[in-house]
């Protein structure tokens, strides 16, 4: 019975069901006011404003509600459309922002997702040349905010929804969109996997096996991938060891990259990039500075180091002061200024923030030494030289944030200037 995928719900707090009124929502709905958690669940109805019918779909969930007594939250959003995104993508994106928000903990939300969308799904990705993870299986259950998201239905296929939903007469809307084969999903669903069963019996299942064995290889690619980021981890977790990382297959060097980069929350770039980065900047010299880069990353080498980080701003040209109040975080061109607790640092409470312009000294280790070899000492990669903040008090020049601090300026029970880029 399909009842058998609700009985885990013992613990949770609200048990919330994403709602749109057709047919597999209603199906869960249905299943979900049948069990003894009737009194735990909430619906909640996104309206996409995508279809004109959209309203009527809105009237079609309060009135379902209403005669179940379920209480029904209904958010309408805005999707604009963004280049290179499909309408489809942005609407998902919407919809799980909500989700993530709506969740507290001990909050599950239940999706209808079936195993005909599983198929779909890894058919659409593979079309696309998806990598192992992309053609991976849906997970039944996942963290969603500080809730769980949950899939009961994932092992059963359309026409067992259907079958229930007839069996137990219930009334859902058709979404217009379902017909427009200018989607791909649609396209795929009425065009081609129908020809695809009739050639190969039992495709759903063959597909949503052959997602699961994605779905292992995935994990233990993931488990490779943590060992060796281990073993090539530099001194900040922005950073990469090249040495150790060249000691590695070019697989190997992929699957860690990938796996970095997402970790970092930096888009995964295309198999292309990847190529670019293992022979552009692992294999180039010592002495290069090349830079691989895609929207909202770039990737840059400094002697041994491989760095992932946001792009830079253009270089500051104009001389700029800002007031710094340690006590507080200060927003920069490039990074923030942070005031750490150590034992020794800056007796004071404001400075003033300027930035290189060439010929600056640092009175430390008992004479004045020039600000750019401070830097080459300590490792300071070239191309972030004109973005670090050089503190500063009645104009003498008395820290610079994680490289030294001025010898009259190192005091018992101070603070240590933080910089993070």
């Amino acid at each position: 019975m399909l009842r058998e995928n609700l009985d885990i719900f013992e613990q949770s707090k609200t048990i919330w069901i994403a709602y749109s009124g057709g047919l597999d929502s209603q199906v869960l709905l249905h299943l979900c006011v049948q069990s003894k958690y009737t009194n735990k669940i909430k619906a909640i109805h996104i309206h996409h404003g995508l279809s004109k019918n959209a309203d009527n779909w809105v009237g079609h969930c309060k009135e379902i509600c209403q005669n179940l007594k379920i209480p029904l939250i209904i958010n309408y959003i805005q999707i604009n459309e963004i280049k290179r995104k499909s309408l489809e993508e942005l609407a998902r994106h919407k919809r799980y922002e909500i989700f993530e928000k709506l969740l507290e903990e001990n909050d599950i939300l239940l999706m209808a997702h079936h195993a005909d969308d599983q198929a779909e799904t890894f058919l659409l990705r593979a079309f696309r040349g998806s990598g192992v993870e992309g053609l991976s299986a849906i997970p039944q259950q996942r963290t969603l905010g500080k809730g769980l998201l949950y899939r009961p239905l994932l092992n059963f296929s359309r026409m067992e929804l259907q079958k229930y939903a007839h069996e137990n007469n219930l009334k859902w809307v058709e979404d217009d969109s379902n017909q427009n084969e200018a989607f791909d999903r649609n396209f795929l669903r009425k065009q081609i996997i129908p020809v695809l069963k009739n050639r190969w019996k039992g495709l759903e299942k063959t597909l949503c096996r052959t997602a699961h064995i994605q779905t292992e290889t995935a994990q233990l690619l993931l488990e490779v991938a943590k060992e060796d980021l281990i073993k090539c981890q530099g001194n900040d977790k922005n950073i990469l060891d090249i040495k150790n990382l060249l000691q590695l297959s070019e697989q190997r060097q992929a699957n860690l990259l990938r796996y970095w980069l997402k970790d970092l929350n930096f888009e995964i770039p295309s198999r292309i990039k990847i190529q670019q980065i293992q022979e552009d900047i692992l294999l180039s010299k010592i002495d290069r500075q090349p830079c691989v880069n895609w929207e909202g990353v770039e990737i840059r080498r400094y002697r041994q180091d491989l760095y992932a980080m946001s792009p830079l701003p253009p270089k500051i040209s104009q001389p700029i002061e800002f007031t710094w109040n340690i006590k507080e975080k200060l927003k920069l061109p490039f990074g923030e200024l942070k005031a750490e607790n150590e034992k020794f640092g800056l007796p004071n409470n404001t400075y003033q923030i300027r930035f290189r312009k060439g010929g600056e000294t640092c009175f430390v280790y008992g004479q004045h030494h020039e600000v750019k070899k401070l830097l080459q000492e300590k490792g300071v990669p070239t191309w972030l030289r004109a973005f670090i903040p050089l503190i500063y008090h009645e104009n003498i020049l008395v820290a610079i944030p994680n490289v030294v601090i001025a010898d009259e300026w190192r005091i018992e029970n101070g603070i240590r200037p933080d910089w993070k880029f």
